[in-house]
């Protein structure tokens, strides 16, 4: 079979899924669904992983991989594009670092939402490909896709959208989950499957695909950190709260005074699992454990 990465004949087939299959690629070693058929807009706007309720309920919306880009912080004060961009927590926190910030998201809801919320105009519920068509003059020096690329049907034809829009010496970060992690909450995995994700990447393969593709590495971890501890405890650990609270929620009629009541709620139990998560992630990167992403930042050859 070939691999959609590398263009290679080197894919040996590992499992079935409905109807799917799962290849592994003997040369760069990612692994691979057969067919590569991303999911429709639809689909995501209809998974609550995705979904307005989720931000709610999640007092501190950065994930891992924001969180190591803010450890980074290439290029301060430039222009920065996040593509998969959300409701704009990312987005609103690098406004503030001072980075001029752009963002795209083919789910118009949490667009909408994340505009009013966080008060940023540059957000845009379109394609990358027609943002493309529509700004081919465009150019950043840094462009950010979190928890992006395992979603995509063609990822070398998405490299390189993304290098017509990054400026010479220009930055990308981004994460994908760890196909190498240790261990993971259900629902993590639940979500790690076809037509939601159809690759698979570990630090190697990852590194291989960014080299090939131009880029040099500047820093790559799959480090097991907090945020790693914390995705599992938030799913060990409920108290029903905030399912009764968001029960019979209207969505469409959210006020800002409701959302900060149900956020202050989050952020309660997130204050006590975060002390936990302190103390216990280190203790199991003793044991060599893998976290539940992987993050790269790299530079643009030219």
């Amino acid at each position: 079979m070939q691999c959609p990465i590398c263009s290679k004949s080197t894919g040996v087939l590992i499992e079935d899924y409905e109807k799917y299959r799962i290849y592994h690629c003997l040369f760069c070693g990612v692994d691979f669904s057969d067919p590569m058929e991303s999911a429709t807009p639809d689909f995501y706007q209809n998974q609550d992983v995705y979904s307005i309720r989720n931000f709610l309920v999640s007092a501190d919306s950065l994930t891992f991989g924001h969180k190591q880009f803010f450890r980074d912080m290439p290029l301060i004060n430039s222009e920065l594009l996040d593509i998969g961009c959300g409701v704009g927590t990312f987005l609103s926190k690098a406004n503030n670092e001072g980075y001029q910030v752009v963002g795209i998201d083919f789910n118009k809801d949490l667009i909408d939402f994340g505009k009013e919320y966080f008060n940023l105009e540059n957000m845009f519920n379109i394609s990358i490909e027609k943002f493309l068509n529509k700004n081919p003059l465009y150019k950043f020096k840094v462009i950010t896709f979190f928890e992006v690329l395992e979603h995509l049907a063609d990822p070398p034809k998405f490299i390189g959208q993304i290098k017509k829009f990054l400026l010479p010496d220009g930055y990308i970060a981004l994460s994908v989950p760890n196909r190498k992690r240790t261990f993971a909450p259900v629902i993590f995995e639940k979500n790690d499957i076809q037509p939601n994700h159809l690759t698979w990447w570990d630090k190697s393969s990852l590194e291989f695909f960014l080299n090939t593709n131009g880029f040099i590495i500047e820093r790559i971890t799959d480090d097991f950190d907090e945020n790693s501890m914390l995705t599992i405890l938030n799913e060990k650990i409920r108290f029903g709260l905030m399912k009764n609270k968001l029960q019979n929620l209207d969505l469409n009629n959210l006020n800002y005074e409701e959302i900060q009541n149900i956020r202050k709620l989050s952020l309660t139990k997130q204050i006590m699992l975060t002390y936990i998560s302190k103390i216990a992630a280190p203790l199991y990167k003793l044991f060599n454990t893998k976290g539940l992403w992987i993050y790269a930042l790299a530079r643009l050859i030219t």
